[in-house]
């Protein structure tokens, strides 16, 4: 399983849990970054081998769309080819049956590799390959780049992606989390609506929208909410971290609004918040911090796009606003900090309900089913009858 980045980032804690899983399920996984980190360590902390592949920095720190990506194909060239013999070197050597791409950047080596080895490709797609993630150039380069891997199967998590990509052998497993104990009714902290927010600091998150919405909010609506926001700036993003803070303080929202910094546990984040909030200004291709919300049992305030919307479409524990939209974001809060105690219970409750359908375990089966039929090149034989409209199969 090849990933790329050394820092742990939302992808790469994923594919740690994934590791720990499928190892339970009896399926010897080993694991190849493009640099050394606190990745890697937890990857060997999981009990997998791990294989460094020292590939440079430039190249890892690209951002996913970014046409440079493509267009510095040459240059990067012997790093990745580099990487792709160290790939193919480790397939042959431990006798691999299936190579996994867990990553955009991954890709470019771990394909390449898979070929040389003649080892089946799978790869595990995180992102949405169209505007405005992807220029219209970058999208043909990726489209090339499926056409020249052809890996057996594709992985995504959501129909959103679905639609992205061209005619592609695919299987629909979204994410799933581990399920929390009952958090007991939360008290009224002096009658104040705690938000939460989980995300990188990124402006596709939408942070400011956030910011943007509290200061639309009645003063006295105002006065009983706080937010927390968890998370940090990350790949070049720092600039957008200060524009946040000058932003709060603009706004006069200083004692409103809270900065947690990097998050390392979410489920310990969402129990001391009362609702979260979720803001990104583009369609995601899934959204793992809104099902830790749910199965923490938290309403959740949403944009309605992409994966995110699939999610929570029809779950009476969420309300979905337009995606960066700060006066119906504001609406929303406005009317949860006006719900009665009774009202907020039964949201948690749906949001529980609608959380039992992203269990970690479903998923860990589902993908080791993945894995063994690319093994043995059939297509993947996954079950709707446990999640029901959740979970698909589409070989083309």
């Amino acid at each position: 399983m090849a990933g790329h980045a050394s820092e742990p980032s939302g992808a790469e804690l994923a594919l740690v849990r994934q590791l720990e899983r499928l190892r339970r399920l009896g399926i010897d996984v080993q694991a190849c970054f493009g640099s050394d980190g606190a990745a890697a360590a937890m990857a060997r902390d999981a009990g997998a081998r791990v294989h460094i592949l020292e590939l440079p920095r430039d190249l890892l720190e690209r951002r996913r769309g970014d046409l440079r990506l493509f267009a510095d194909t040459l240059r990067f060239a012997p790093a990745v080819m580099s990487g792709a013999r160290l790939v193919a070197a480790i397939a042959r050597a431990e006798r691999i049956d299936v190579v996994s791409a867990y990553s955009m950047k991954a890709f470019a080596y771990a394909s390449m590799g898979a070929r040389l080895a003649n080892v089946p490709l799978l790869w595990q797609l995180h992102d949405i390959p169209a505007l405005p993630y992807f220029s219209a150039s970058a999208q043909r380069a990726f489209r090339a780049m499926l056409r020249t891997a052809r890996p057996r199967l594709v992985i995504v998590h959501s129909q959103a992606m679905v639609r992205a990509l061209p005619s592609v052998p695919t299987a629909i497993v979204p994410h799933g989390v581990h399920r929390h104990a009952a958090t007991p009714t939360r008290p009224a902290h002096g009658g104040v609506l705690r938000l939460g927010m989980a995300a990188r600091l990124a402006e596709w998150k939408g942070q400011h929208v956030v910011i943007d919405a509290l200061a639309q909010l009645p003063a006295e609506t105002l006065a009983g909410v706080q937010l927390r926001m968890a998370g940090a700036p990350w790949f070049g993003e720092a600039a957008y971290a200060e524009r946040l803070h000058r932003l709060v303080a603009e706004r006069g929202l200083e004692t409103t609004v809270q900065f947690a910094g990097h998050l390392s546990d979410v489920a310990a984040f969402y129990r001391d918040v009362d609702v979260a909030v979720h803001a990104s200004t583009v369609p995601e291709p899934f959204g793992n911090a809104v099902v830790e919300a749910l199965a923490a049992g938290l309403p959740v305030i949403a944009s309605s796009a992409g994966g995110v919307a699939e999610i929570l479409n029809g779950c009476d524990g969420a309300i979905l606003v337009p995606a960066g939209d700060a006066a119906a974001l504001a609406r929303a809060i406005s009317g949860l900090a006006a719900e009665d105690p009774a009202q907020l219970r039964r949201r948690s409750l749906a949001a529980r309900v609608r959380a039992r359908r992203y269990d970690a375990r479903l998923e860990a089966i589902l993908l080791a089913r993945c894995f063994r039929a690319v093994a043995a090149n059939e297509p993947p034989r996954l079950s709707r009858r446990r999640s029901p409209g959740l979970v698909t199969a589409a070989v083309a």
